[in-house]
């Protein structure tokens, strides 16, 4: 499902090369829930040492729709973290 700026052009359809999409705002909701097992980085000695995990969120796309979102860490928890936070 294509929109229509970037459907072939025939009878009377604009370029998609050339043709610019409406300015339409659409809004995304992304929920970071949980982890569960999450291996240490490469290159950590310790191996007792416990982890503490965030999740960073990238989004790309044109320019004004470029973001980059990261949760809070979770303390010594890379077994189970939870963080239950929307962006």
């Amino acid at each position: 499902l294509k929109p229509e700026f970037l459907q072939p052009v025939s009878e009377g359809l604009p370029d998609p090369w050339t043709a610019q999409p409406a300015q339409v705002q659409t809004e995304v909701t992304v929920t970071i829930l949980s982890g569960h097992y999450l291996p240490k980085p490469l290159g950590k000695g310790d191996k007792s040492e416990v982890i503490d995990p965030y999740v960073e969120v990238s989004i790309h796309g044109v320019e004004a729709d470029c973001r980059k979102f990261t949760t809070k860490h979770v303390d010594d928890n890379g077994l189970n973290p939870k963080w239950k936070e929307t962006f």
